[in-house]
């Protein structure tokens, strides 16, 4: 019985294989199609998951890889987000010398020859009069892409930029996949059929699956000092790890007795080691961002593009929209510009207070699963991408919730459909993960 349903389970991958590519060659205006391909999709990969629960992690390793590659051979350019268009328009001015934190696209681009590519670049980024925002080693990585071009004295060619980074992604989720075989094998299968990773990392190549992979090594280090160094690299590609310092000093240092540290609780000797982390994690961090902090205009303008980040930008946000409709009824306007930052400190407090309290006797997963969603309920923008920091830790942890919440997270795509927008698609976004996450942790406490 247990080999015809493991025969079996191979017919709902090639169903899951036809959905991944109607799903990546669907518009943002498509959503009633793209809901529906969302949906059967689920359905396929539940049913491959319980007829193939019995394969070996490394069978699910290669299934996730080859779902992914359904996505490089469509050949369909990301369709739901232009995040790349800018990853490539940053990598072009660092590897031609440019400082992508001080000035912004626009501005630049006045000051230059006409480059037809780079117009085109321009004309299709979504935010071209805000300056840089992602980290130095997102920076080197985005321009390693465009060394060809440049060797060979050429133009820049987006289209080819575009290959090789989504090629990048898939070497990073194959990166990540082996480390989760390592990590909770169980957790393998789950990732490797889940559409928001092979939708948002190699489908629509966002940056974040890098991240995640470098998470996943400092999890799987064996040593400490090398741990902080993967941690370190996935904070220089992503400001948002920062938040998980806290609660991987808790992870690392046992010396307060509350069982939640690696180590064997030596108070001072451990303290020093832990330190010594920390300080390598710091140096990484430093001497990758030397270059660019000591160009002309350093890091100031990805500062003042947080700012304005925080204080403009909003979708998809939960507690951010309940507080924006109280004040905009009572106060006649809308409130973001001094309700965003309020509640982004709510939300980095929170992340602190979860990752750092000795009250939760809590794993480091667990803590980093708790940091990141208080985070996001207070932000004012939560994208789809982002949500793969909470699958990640939500395996990790064991929380079923988390992965419905990661799946939930891409009806959001029904805000750019003008014909669904009126919908509140926000109760079902974050209330049908709510109400299992109820349902789970009750039982669990129990």
């Amino acid at each position: 019985m247990d080999t015809v349903r493991s025969i079996t389970a191979h017919f709902p991958l090639l169903g899951l294989a036809g959905l991944t590519g109607l799903l990546v060659s669907t518009g943002q205006s498509e959503f009633g199609q793209f809901f529906t391909a969302l949906l059967c999709f689920g359905g396929f990969a539940w049913l491959s998951s319980w007829l193939g629960k019995d394969w070996r992690p490394v069978h699910w390793l290669v299934v996730g890889l080859l779902l992914r590659m359904v996505v490089l051979l469509t050949n369909e350019p990301p369709l739901l987000s232009e995040d790349w268009v800018r990853y490539c328009w940053d990598g072009w001015l660092v590897v031609s010398g440019e400082n992508p934190y001080a000035l912004t696209p626009r501005i630049w681009l006045e000051s230059q020859p006409y480059n037809r590519p780079l117009h085109h670049l321009l004309s299709s980024m979504n935010s071209p009069d805000y300056r840089a925002i992602y980290p130095p080693l997102a920076q080197y990585a985005f321009a390693a892409l465009h060394l060809p071009e440049r060797f060979l004295g050429l133009p820049p060619d987006p289209d080819g930029w575009l290959i090789r980074w989504r090629w990048l992604l898939l070497g990073g989720e194959a990166i990540t996949l082996w480390g989760l075989t390592r990590l909770k094998p169980e957790s393998t299968r789950i990732y490797a059929l889940h559409p928001l990773p092979i939708l948002e990392v190699v489908a629509n190549g966002h940056l974040d699956g890098l991240v995640v992979m470098w998470l996943v090594l400092a999890l799987r280090a064996t040593r400490g000092r090398m741990g902080a160094v993967w941690l370190s690299a996935s904070i220089a590609t992503k400001i948002f790890p920062i938040i998980l310092l806290p609660a991987w000093w808790r992870k690392r240092y046992n010396g307060d007795g509350d069982g939640n540290g690696d180590g064997d609780g030596n108070g001072d000797g451990e303290r020093r080691r832990v330190w010594g982390e920390l300080l390598t994690g710091a140096l990484t961090f430093i001497v990758l961002a030397l270059p660019i902090a000591l160009s002309t205009g350093g890091f100031s303008g990805a500062w003042e593009s947080a700012g304005l980040f925080a204080h403009t930008f909003e979708f998809n946000a939960s507690l951010y929209f309940l507080m924006r409709f109280v004040g905009t009824w009572w106060m006649g306007y809308n409130p973001i510009a001094w309700l965003g930052p309020i509640l982004l400190a709510l939300g980095l407090s929170a992340a602190v207070a979860v990752g750092w309290s000795k009250r939760w006797k809590w794993d480091f997963p667990t803590r980093a699963l708790g940091a990141f969603v208080a985070l996001f309920l207070c932000a004012t923008t939560v994208h789809p991408w982002y949500l793969l920091y909470v699958l990640l830790f939500g395996l990790l942890a064991g929380r079923k919730w988390a992965v419905l919440a990661a799946f939930t997270t891409l009806w959001s795509y029904a805000h750019y459909d003008a014909k669904l927008d009126a919908i509140p698609w926000g109760w079902a976004v974050y209330g049908v993960p709510m109400v299992v996450a109820i349902w789970e942790e009750t039982k669990r406490k129990r």
